[in-house]
Protein backbone atom coordinates (compact mmCIF):
# COMPACT_ATOMS: atom_id res chain seq x y z
CA UNK A 1 0.00 0.00 0.00
CA UNK A 2 1.39 3.25 -0.90
CA UNK A 3 1.87 5.68 2.02
CA UNK A 4 2.02 9.65 1.04
CA UNK A 5 2.03 9.20 -2.79
CA UNK A 6 2.10 12.53 -4.27
CA UNK A 7 -1.04 14.10 -5.30
CA UNK A 8 -0.65 17.19 -7.06
CA UNK A 9 1.61 17.26 -10.73
CA UNK A 10 2.52 19.98 -12.73
CA UNK A 11 0.65 20.72 -15.81
CA UNK A 12 3.54 20.35 -17.86
CA UNK A 13 4.15 16.38 -16.50
CA UNK A 14 0.57 15.73 -16.59
CA UNK A 15 0.78 16.08 -20.55
CA UNK A 16 2.95 13.55 -20.91
CA UNK A 17 2.07 10.66 -23.40
CA UNK A 18 3.02 8.24 -26.17
CA UNK A 19 1.69 7.16 -29.57
CA UNK A 20 1.44 3.19 -29.37
CA UNK A 21 1.32 1.68 -33.30
CA UNK A 22 -2.10 0.38 -34.21
CA UNK A 23 -2.33 2.01 -37.88
CA UNK A 24 -2.57 -0.12 -41.53
CA UNK A 25 -2.33 0.70 -44.44
CA UNK A 26 -5.38 3.15 -44.99
CA UNK A 27 -7.44 3.29 -48.61
CA UNK A 28 -10.65 5.52 -48.91
CA UNK A 29 -12.75 6.43 -45.51
CA UNK A 30 -11.15 4.10 -43.34
CA UNK A 31 -9.41 5.36 -40.19
CA UNK A 32 -5.72 4.25 -39.57
CA UNK A 33 -5.63 4.98 -35.81
CA UNK A 34 -2.62 5.45 -33.25
CA UNK A 35 -3.39 5.40 -29.75
CA UNK A 36 -1.97 7.65 -27.36
CA UNK A 37 -1.27 6.92 -23.70
CA UNK A 38 0.80 8.25 -20.81
CA UNK A 39 4.40 6.43 -20.79
CA UNK A 40 5.55 7.57 -16.94
CA UNK A 41 5.18 7.80 -14.02
CA UNK A 42 1.66 6.30 -13.79
CA UNK A 43 1.13 3.43 -10.94
CA UNK A 44 0.27 4.86 -7.31
CA UNK A 45 0.08 1.34 -5.15
CA UNK A 46 -0.59 -2.22 -5.75
CA UNK A 47 -2.29 -4.97 -3.61
CA UNK A 48 -1.80 -8.62 -4.11
CA UNK A 49 -4.28 -10.92 -1.86
CA UNK A 50 -3.14 -14.13 -3.47
CA UNK A 51 -0.76 -15.37 -6.07
CA UNK A 52 -3.75 -15.31 -8.02
CA UNK A 53 -4.23 -11.79 -8.47
CA UNK A 54 -2.39 -8.60 -8.23
CA UNK A 55 -4.34 -5.16 -8.80
CA UNK A 56 -2.84 -2.31 -9.94
CA UNK A 57 -4.10 1.69 -9.85
CA UNK A 58 -2.50 4.40 -11.90
CA UNK A 59 -3.26 8.15 -11.50
CA UNK A 60 -5.50 8.49 -14.02
CA UNK A 61 -8.52 6.22 -12.23
CA UNK A 62 -7.27 3.06 -13.68
CA UNK A 63 -6.93 -0.54 -12.39
CA UNK A 64 -4.51 -2.75 -14.04
CA UNK A 65 -5.66 -6.34 -13.07
CA UNK A 66 -3.13 -9.92 -13.73
CA UNK A 67 -4.81 -13.28 -12.10
CA UNK A 68 -1.92 -14.66 -12.76
CA UNK A 69 1.06 -12.54 -11.56
CA UNK A 70 3.43 -15.40 -10.27
CA UNK A 71 3.62 -16.73 -13.91
CA UNK A 72 6.57 -16.13 -16.11
CA UNK A 73 5.26 -13.44 -18.08
CA UNK A 74 2.62 -12.26 -16.39
CA UNK A 75 -0.59 -11.18 -18.57
CA UNK A 76 -2.25 -7.52 -17.04
CA UNK A 77 -5.69 -5.91 -18.26
CA UNK A 78 -7.08 -2.65 -17.91
CA UNK A 79 -9.89 -1.54 -16.09
CA UNK A 80 -11.27 1.79 -15.71
CA UNK A 81 -13.23 2.91 -12.52
CA UNK A 82 -14.91 6.12 -13.85
CA UNK A 83 -15.74 8.87 -11.86
CA UNK A 84 -12.11 8.41 -9.21
CA UNK A 85 -10.33 11.40 -9.36
CA UNK A 86 -6.48 10.61 -9.20
CA UNK A 87 -6.12 7.10 -7.33
CA UNK A 88 -4.09 7.21 -3.91
CA UNK A 89 -3.87 3.61 -2.35
CA UNK A 90 -5.50 0.33 -3.22
CA UNK A 91 -6.23 -2.58 -0.55
CA UNK A 92 -7.84 -6.43 -1.85
CA UNK A 93 -9.10 -8.54 1.15
CA UNK A 94 -9.15 -11.14 -1.22
CA UNK A 95 -9.87 -12.56 -4.64
CA UNK A 96 -13.61 -10.95 -4.63
CA UNK A 97 -13.11 -7.58 -3.08
CA UNK A 98 -10.99 -4.48 -3.71
CA UNK A 99 -11.06 -1.21 -2.60
CA UNK A 100 -9.93 1.97 -3.69
CA UNK A 101 -9.74 5.43 -2.71
CA UNK A 102 -8.77 8.22 -4.48
CA UNK A 103 -7.26 12.14 -3.71
CA UNK A 104 -10.87 13.45 -3.11
CA UNK A 105 -11.67 10.97 -0.55
CA UNK A 106 -14.06 8.42 -2.10
CA UNK A 107 -13.96 5.07 -2.69
CA UNK A 108 -14.25 2.08 -5.64
CA UNK A 109 -15.13 -0.95 -4.59
CA UNK A 110 -15.36 -4.07 -6.92
CA UNK A 111 -16.77 -7.71 -6.13
CA UNK A 112 -15.42 -9.15 -9.35
CA UNK A 113 -11.90 -7.93 -9.85
CA UNK A 114 -10.78 -11.33 -11.62
CA UNK A 115 -13.70 -10.83 -13.88
CA UNK A 116 -12.59 -10.06 -17.57
CA UNK A 117 -14.54 -6.55 -17.22
CA UNK A 118 -14.85 -5.96 -13.48
CA UNK A 119 -17.31 -3.68 -12.49
CA UNK A 120 -16.63 -0.78 -10.16
CA UNK A 121 -19.34 0.98 -7.34
CA UNK A 122 -18.02 4.27 -6.48
CA UNK A 123 -18.97 7.08 -4.38
CA UNK A 124 -17.95 9.38 -1.23
CA UNK A 125 -17.03 7.69 2.21
CA UNK A 126 -18.70 10.93 3.83
CA UNK A 127 -18.09 13.20 6.22
CA UNK A 128 -15.92 15.40 4.21
CA UNK A 129 -12.85 13.34 3.99
CA UNK A 130 -9.72 14.81 2.12
CA UNK A 131 -7.05 13.26 0.46
CA UNK A 132 -6.58 9.76 1.90
CA UNK A 133 -3.31 8.25 1.33
CA UNK A 134 -4.04 4.98 2.39
CA UNK A 135 -6.67 1.70 2.79
CA UNK A 136 -6.56 -1.34 4.30
CA UNK A 137 -9.13 -3.78 4.23
CA UNK A 138 -8.51 -6.89 6.83
CA UNK A 139 -11.17 -8.84 5.89
CA UNK A 140 -14.42 -8.57 3.80
CA UNK A 141 -16.50 -7.11 6.12
CA UNK A 142 -14.14 -4.22 7.16
CA UNK A 143 -12.13 -1.36 5.32
CA UNK A 144 -10.92 1.42 7.18
CA UNK A 145 -9.17 5.10 4.89
CA UNK A 146 -6.89 7.26 6.66
CA UNK A 147 -6.82 11.20 5.38
CA UNK A 148 -4.68 13.76 6.07
CA UNK A 149 -6.96 15.52 8.58
CA UNK A 150 -6.34 12.77 11.23
CA UNK A 151 -9.13 11.10 10.62
CA UNK A 152 -10.29 7.29 10.14
CA UNK A 153 -13.21 6.41 7.92
CA UNK A 154 -14.37 2.53 8.16
CA UNK A 155 -16.74 0.01 6.77
CA UNK A 156 -18.36 -3.15 7.98
CA UNK A 157 -20.23 -3.54 4.55
CA UNK A 158 -17.82 -2.57 2.06
CA UNK A 159 -19.47 -4.79 -0.51
CA UNK A 160 -22.73 -3.80 -0.11
CA UNK A 161 -24.23 -1.89 -2.86
CA UNK A 162 -24.66 1.32 -0.96
CA UNK A 163 -21.42 0.85 1.81
CA UNK A 164 -21.77 2.66 5.34
CA UNK A 165 -18.67 4.46 6.22
CA UNK A 166 -18.18 6.32 9.99
CA UNK A 167 -16.09 8.83 10.28
CA UNK A 168 -13.74 9.38 13.24
CA UNK A 169 -11.17 11.76 14.14
CA UNK A 170 -7.55 9.77 15.47
CA UNK A 171 -5.19 12.53 15.42
CA UNK A 172 -4.09 16.02 15.38
CA UNK A 173 -2.10 15.21 12.27
CA UNK A 174 -1.52 13.98 9.08
CA UNK A 175 -2.06 10.27 9.04
CA UNK A 176 0.29 8.45 6.45
CA UNK A 177 -0.10 4.59 6.81
CA UNK A 178 -2.55 2.27 8.16
CA UNK A 179 -2.68 -1.89 8.38
CA UNK A 180 -5.13 -3.96 9.62
CA UNK A 181 -4.36 -7.23 10.41
CA UNK A 182 -8.38 -8.85 10.59
CA UNK A 183 -11.51 -7.47 12.94
CA UNK A 184 -9.26 -7.27 15.85
CA UNK A 185 -6.47 -5.01 14.77
CA UNK A 186 -5.60 -1.92 13.07
CA UNK A 187 -2.49 0.14 13.39
CA UNK A 188 -2.10 3.70 12.16
CA UNK A 189 1.34 6.05 11.54
CA UNK A 190 1.05 9.99 11.04
CA UNK A 191 3.71 12.57 10.07
CA UNK A 192 5.03 13.08 13.25
CA UNK A 193 6.42 9.79 13.95
CA UNK A 194 3.55 8.73 16.02
CA UNK A 195 1.80 5.39 15.91
CA UNK A 196 -2.20 4.72 17.24
CA UNK A 197 -3.83 1.19 17.47
CA UNK A 198 -7.49 -0.49 17.71
CA UNK A 199 -8.30 -3.63 18.50
CA UNK A 200 -12.14 -3.29 17.80
CA UNK A 201 -12.01 -1.43 14.65
CA UNK A 202 -15.26 -2.95 13.29
CA UNK A 203 -17.34 -1.96 16.56
CA UNK A 204 -20.13 0.75 16.55
CA UNK A 205 -18.38 2.62 18.46
CA UNK A 206 -14.47 1.72 17.73
CA UNK A 207 -11.55 3.19 19.63
CA UNK A 208 -8.22 4.18 19.09
CA UNK A 209 -4.97 5.05 21.41
CA UNK A 210 -3.79 8.50 22.00
CA UNK A 211 -0.79 9.25 19.34
CA UNK A 212 1.94 7.34 20.39
CA UNK A 213 5.61 8.67 19.62
CA UNK A 214 7.93 5.93 18.23
CA UNK A 215 10.03 7.84 16.30
CA UNK A 216 11.61 11.00 15.79
CA UNK A 217 11.19 11.21 12.00
CA UNK A 218 7.32 11.24 9.71
CA UNK A 219 6.91 7.70 9.64
CA UNK A 220 5.45 6.14 5.65
CA UNK A 221 4.21 3.03 6.45
CA UNK A 222 3.25 0.30 8.41
CA UNK A 223 2.20 -3.48 7.95
CA UNK A 224 1.00 -5.79 10.59
CA UNK A 225 1.86 -9.78 10.00
CA UNK A 226 0.04 -10.44 12.51
CA UNK A 227 -1.40 -9.71 16.13
CA UNK A 228 2.26 -10.13 17.40
CA UNK A 229 3.85 -7.87 14.74
CA UNK A 230 3.74 -4.46 13.47
CA UNK A 231 6.54 -2.98 11.18
CA UNK A 232 6.31 0.94 10.25
CA UNK A 233 8.97 2.72 8.11
CA UNK A 234 10.18 6.36 8.46
CA UNK A 235 11.20 9.05 5.81
CA UNK A 236 14.66 8.41 7.41
CA UNK A 237 15.08 5.11 6.02
CA UNK A 238 14.57 3.73 9.63
CA UNK A 239 12.34 1.16 10.86
CA UNK A 240 10.43 0.36 14.42
CA UNK A 241 8.92 -2.40 15.40
CA UNK A 242 6.21 -3.49 18.13
CA UNK A 243 5.70 -7.73 19.38
CA UNK A 244 2.91 -6.22 21.45
CA UNK A 245 0.70 -4.21 18.96
CA UNK A 246 -2.52 -5.39 20.60
CA UNK A 247 -1.08 -4.13 24.49
CA UNK A 248 -2.67 -1.06 26.16
CA UNK A 249 0.54 0.90 26.00
CA UNK A 250 2.50 -1.26 23.30
CA UNK A 251 6.50 -1.67 23.16
CA UNK A 252 8.31 0.02 20.34
CA UNK A 253 12.09 -0.65 19.22
CA UNK A 254 13.99 2.47 18.70
CA UNK A 255 14.27 3.36 14.94
CA UNK A 256 17.07 1.34 13.06
CA UNK A 257 18.44 2.19 9.98
CA UNK A 258 18.41 0.15 6.70
CA UNK A 259 21.79 0.38 4.94
CA UNK A 260 21.18 4.58 3.49
CA UNK A 261 17.76 4.12 1.93
CA UNK A 262 14.39 6.07 2.24
CA UNK A 263 12.01 3.87 1.97
CA UNK A 264 8.57 4.48 1.40
CA UNK A 265 6.48 1.34 1.47
CA UNK A 266 6.43 -1.72 3.29
CA UNK A 267 4.73 -4.68 3.07
CA UNK A 268 5.19 -7.90 5.94
CA UNK A 269 3.09 -10.95 4.74
CA UNK A 270 4.35 -13.25 7.67
CA UNK A 271 6.46 -12.71 10.73
CA UNK A 272 9.38 -13.98 8.90
CA UNK A 273 9.34 -11.93 6.21
CA UNK A 274 9.01 -8.11 5.85
CA UNK A 275 9.53 -6.78 2.37
CA UNK A 276 10.26 -2.88 1.85
CA UNK A 277 11.49 -0.41 -1.24
CA UNK A 278 12.51 2.99 -1.68
CA UNK A 279 15.26 4.80 -2.96
CA UNK A 280 19.17 4.51 -2.20
CA UNK A 281 21.03 7.44 -1.38
CA UNK A 282 24.46 5.94 -1.07
CA UNK A 283 26.80 7.78 -4.27
CA UNK A 284 27.47 3.96 -5.27
CA UNK A 285 23.83 2.72 -5.70
CA UNK A 286 21.38 5.45 -6.08
CA UNK A 287 17.81 4.51 -7.40
CA UNK A 288 14.70 2.61 -6.91
CA UNK A 289 15.81 -0.42 -4.24
CA UNK A 290 14.64 -2.98 -2.69
CA UNK A 291 15.18 -4.37 1.01
CA UNK A 292 13.84 -7.51 2.77
CA UNK A 293 14.34 -8.69 6.37
CA UNK A 294 13.94 -12.52 7.09
CA UNK A 295 14.30 -12.01 11.13
CA UNK A 296 11.64 -9.09 11.48
CA UNK A 297 10.68 -10.93 15.37
CA UNK A 298 14.85 -10.17 16.44
CA UNK A 299 15.72 -7.69 18.72
CA UNK A 300 17.93 -6.54 16.14
CA UNK A 301 16.61 -7.52 12.60
CA UNK A 302 18.90 -7.34 9.67
CA UNK A 303 17.69 -5.64 6.26
CA UNK A 304 19.09 -6.40 3.35
CA UNK A 305 19.37 -5.49 -0.81
CA UNK A 306 18.80 -8.89 -1.74
CA UNK A 307 21.43 -10.12 -4.41
CA UNK A 308 20.40 -10.06 -7.78
CA UNK A 309 17.56 -7.08 -7.42
CA UNK A 310 17.84 -4.27 -10.14
CA UNK A 311 18.55 -1.10 -8.72
CA UNK A 312 16.79 1.31 -11.18
CA UNK A 313 16.35 5.27 -11.53
CA UNK A 314 13.87 6.53 -9.15
CA UNK A 315 10.96 8.73 -9.45
CA UNK A 316 10.26 11.18 -6.95
CA UNK A 317 6.58 12.04 -7.68
CA UNK A 318 6.02 8.30 -7.81
CA UNK A 319 7.58 6.47 -4.84
CA UNK A 320 7.83 2.70 -5.61
CA UNK A 321 5.13 0.41 -3.43
CA UNK A 322 4.72 -3.02 -2.38
CA UNK A 323 2.67 -5.83 -1.99
CA UNK A 324 3.01 -9.59 -1.32
CA UNK A 325 0.58 -12.37 -1.48
CA UNK A 326 2.60 -14.32 0.92
CA UNK A 327 6.34 -15.52 1.27
CA UNK A 328 5.68 -16.78 -2.42
CA UNK A 329 5.08 -13.39 -3.80
CA UNK A 330 5.93 -10.45 -3.65
CA UNK A 331 5.66 -7.65 -6.33
CA UNK A 332 6.80 -3.80 -6.54
CA UNK A 333 5.80 -1.43 -9.00
CA UNK A 334 6.99 1.80 -9.83
CA UNK A 335 5.79 4.07 -12.88
CA UNK A 336 4.51 1.85 -15.09
CA UNK A 337 6.38 -1.46 -14.46
CA UNK A 338 6.88 -3.82 -12.00
CA UNK A 339 9.32 -6.41 -10.69
CA UNK A 340 7.97 -9.68 -9.35
CA UNK A 341 9.60 -12.44 -7.19
CA UNK A 342 8.06 -16.32 -6.15
CA UNK A 343 11.23 -16.53 -3.55
CA UNK A 344 11.47 -13.46 -1.63
CA UNK A 345 12.94 -15.29 1.51
CA UNK A 346 15.47 -16.95 -0.57
CA UNK A 347 19.11 -16.43 -0.13
CA UNK A 348 19.40 -15.33 -3.83
CA UNK A 349 15.81 -14.36 -4.88
CA UNK A 350 15.00 -14.14 -8.33
CA UNK A 351 13.48 -11.10 -10.23
CA UNK A 352 11.24 -11.01 -12.98
CA UNK A 353 9.97 -7.40 -14.72
CA UNK A 354 6.90 -6.91 -16.13
CA UNK A 355 5.38 -4.07 -17.97
CA UNK A 356 1.79 -3.26 -16.62
CA UNK A 357 -0.93 -2.73 -19.35
CA UNK A 358 -2.05 0.70 -19.22
CA UNK A 359 -5.10 2.34 -20.82
CA UNK A 360 -4.98 4.69 -23.82
CA UNK A 361 -6.31 8.00 -23.08
CA UNK A 362 -6.84 8.93 -26.69
CA UNK A 363 -6.53 8.51 -30.26
CA UNK A 364 -4.85 10.18 -33.08
CA UNK A 365 -6.39 9.22 -37.00
CA UNK A 366 -6.01 9.85 -40.52
CA UNK A 367 -9.37 10.36 -41.61
CA UNK A 368 -10.53 9.86 -45.46
CA UNK A 369 -7.68 9.71 -48.38
CA UNK A 370 -5.02 12.43 -49.01
CA UNK A 371 -5.83 14.64 -51.84
CA UNK A 372 -2.80 16.62 -53.49
CA UNK A 373 -3.32 19.58 -55.56
CA UNK A 374 -0.18 20.34 -57.90
CA UNK A 375 2.66 20.68 -54.94
CA UNK A 376 0.27 20.47 -52.11
CA UNK A 377 -0.47 17.70 -50.07
CA UNK A 378 -4.02 18.10 -48.26
CA UNK A 379 -5.38 15.46 -45.46
CA UNK A 380 -7.15 15.55 -42.42
CA UNK A 381 -6.11 14.45 -39.07
CA UNK A 382 -8.74 13.63 -35.90
CA UNK A 383 -7.32 14.18 -32.87
CA UNK A 384 -9.50 12.88 -29.60
CA UNK A 385 -8.18 12.50 -26.35
CA UNK A 386 -8.91 13.04 -22.48
CA UNK A 387 -6.00 14.05 -20.98
CA UNK A 388 -3.89 15.98 -23.72
CA UNK A 389 -3.47 19.01 -25.57
CA UNK A 390 -2.26 17.95 -28.39
CA UNK A 391 -1.25 15.39 -30.73
CA UNK A 392 1.64 16.07 -32.42
CA UNK A 393 3.62 14.33 -35.24
CA UNK A 394 5.43 14.75 -38.65
CA UNK A 395 4.13 13.50 -42.22
CA UNK A 396 6.92 12.79 -44.47
CA UNK A 397 6.17 11.57 -48.63
CA UNK A 398 8.83 9.76 -50.24
CA UNK A 399 9.10 8.16 -53.56
CA UNK A 400 11.65 5.55 -55.49
CA UNK A 401 13.88 6.78 -58.71
CA UNK A 402 15.46 4.73 -60.95
CA UNK A 403 18.57 5.83 -61.93
CA UNK A 404 20.72 5.27 -65.06
CA UNK A 405 23.55 2.95 -64.69
CA UNK A 406 25.51 5.74 -64.13
CA UNK A 407 24.07 6.48 -61.11
CA UNK A 408 23.28 10.11 -62.00
CA UNK A 409 20.25 10.03 -64.29
CA UNK A 410 17.22 9.95 -63.08
CA UNK A 411 14.74 7.59 -65.29
CA UNK A 412 11.78 6.87 -63.83
CA UNK A 413 10.54 7.78 -60.34
CA UNK A 414 7.64 6.76 -58.05
CA UNK A 415 6.38 3.50 -56.11
CA UNK A 416 6.66 1.48 -58.94
CA UNK A 417 10.02 2.21 -59.65
CA UNK A 418 12.00 -0.81 -60.41
CA UNK A 419 15.66 -1.89 -61.39
CA UNK A 420 18.97 -2.43 -59.99
CA UNK A 421 19.74 1.48 -59.67
CA UNK A 422 17.12 2.62 -56.94
CA UNK A 423 17.04 4.99 -54.44
CA UNK A 424 14.42 6.52 -52.23
CA UNK A 425 13.95 9.81 -51.43
CA UNK A 426 12.37 12.07 -49.80
CA UNK A 427 10.56 15.00 -51.30
CA UNK A 428 7.95 16.25 -48.82
CA UNK A 429 8.29 16.79 -45.05
CA UNK A 430 5.89 18.50 -41.98
CA UNK A 431 5.16 18.53 -38.48
CA UNK A 432 2.71 19.32 -36.86
CA UNK A 433 0.64 19.85 -33.31
CA UNK A 434 -3.13 19.94 -33.39
CA UNK A 435 -4.67 21.00 -30.36
CA UNK A 436 -7.47 19.30 -28.64
CA UNK A 437 -11.01 20.69 -27.84
CA UNK A 438 -13.96 19.20 -26.45
CA UNK A 439 -14.52 15.58 -27.21
CA UNK A 440 -12.14 15.81 -30.23
CA UNK A 441 -11.83 17.45 -33.44
CA UNK A 442 -10.52 17.00 -36.85
CA UNK A 443 -7.96 19.22 -38.61
CA UNK A 444 -7.09 19.59 -42.18
CA UNK A 445 -3.17 19.88 -42.67
CA UNK A 446 -1.17 21.12 -45.82
CA UNK A 447 2.21 19.64 -46.87
CA UNK A 448 4.50 21.06 -49.59
CA UNK A 449 7.04 19.23 -51.74
CA UNK A 450 9.98 20.11 -51.55
CA UNK A 451 13.09 21.50 -54.22
CA UNK A 452 13.48 17.76 -54.63
CA UNK A 453 10.09 16.72 -54.99
CA UNK A 454 9.55 20.15 -57.34
CA UNK A 455 11.95 19.42 -59.86
CA UNK A 456 10.26 15.80 -59.96
CA UNK A 457 7.02 17.16 -60.59
CA UNK A 458 8.34 19.58 -63.05
CA UNK A 459 10.28 16.74 -65.11
CA UNK A 460 7.83 13.94 -65.02
CA UNK A 461 4.47 16.00 -64.27
CA UNK A 462 3.01 12.89 -62.18
CA UNK A 463 4.56 11.36 -58.94
CA UNK A 464 3.22 8.38 -56.87
CA UNK A 465 4.49 8.54 -53.59
CA UNK A 466 3.68 7.14 -50.11
CA UNK A 467 2.79 9.52 -47.01
CA UNK A 468 3.76 8.32 -43.96
CA UNK A 469 2.32 9.36 -40.95
CA UNK A 470 4.03 9.38 -37.18
CA UNK A 471 3.47 10.49 -33.68
CA UNK A 472 5.66 11.55 -31.02
CA UNK A 473 6.27 11.79 -27.62
CA UNK A 474 5.70 14.87 -25.64
CA UNK A 475 9.36 16.38 -25.86
CA UNK A 476 9.96 15.85 -21.62
CA UNK A 477 10.48 12.57 -22.93
CA UNK A 478 14.28 12.01 -24.14
CA UNK A 479 15.23 10.68 -26.56
CA UNK A 480 11.63 11.40 -28.12
CA UNK A 481 9.53 8.21 -29.02
CA UNK A 482 8.03 8.20 -32.35
CA UNK A 483 5.59 5.57 -33.70
CA UNK A 484 4.47 4.89 -37.04
CA UNK A 485 0.07 5.82 -37.34
CA UNK A 486 -0.28 4.70 -40.79
CA UNK A 487 1.19 4.55 -44.69
CA UNK A 488 -0.97 5.52 -47.58
CA UNK A 489 -0.36 6.03 -51.29
CA UNK A 490 -0.76 9.16 -52.97
CA UNK A 491 0.12 10.66 -56.34
CA UNK A 492 0.99 14.52 -57.12
CA UNK A 493 0.70 15.50 -61.16
CA UNK A 494 1.32 19.06 -62.39
CA UNK A 495 -1.71 21.56 -63.46
CA UNK A 496 -2.79 21.28 -67.27
CA UNK A 497 -0.99 23.55 -69.54
CA UNK A 498 -2.87 26.34 -71.59
CA UNK A 499 -1.63 26.94 -74.90
CA UNK A 500 -2.60 30.41 -76.76
CA UNK A 501 -3.58 30.41 -80.41
CA UNK A 502 -2.36 32.21 -82.41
Amino acid sequence: MVMGAVTHFSRRAALLFVILASGTLSAGPALATGRISYPFPTLYDISCPSTSLCVAVDKLGHADISTDPAAARPTWTGSKINTLDSPSAISCASTSMCVVVDSAGRAGISTNPTALSPSWSFGPTGGGVSYTPDVSCGSTSLCVAIDDRGDVVSTRDPTAANPTWRLLNIDGTSLRGVSCVSTSLCVAVDDRGNALASTDPAADSPSWSVPMPIDSSALSSVSCASTSLCVATDVSGRTVRSTNPTAPIPAWSAPAPTAGTILSDLACPSTGLCFAAGAQTLDALKGVSALISTDPLDSAPTWSVPPGFPVGPGDPETPATVSCASTSLCMLVLGESGLITTDPADEHPVWRPTHIVELPTGLVSLRGSPTASGAVLEFRLDCVAEWIEECRGAATVTATERLAPNGRTITAVGLGAKGRHRRSVVIGRSTFATGFEGNGKTYTLKLRLNRAGKRLLARFRRIRARLSITATASELRVPPKIIPVTAVGVSFRTSAIKHRRR
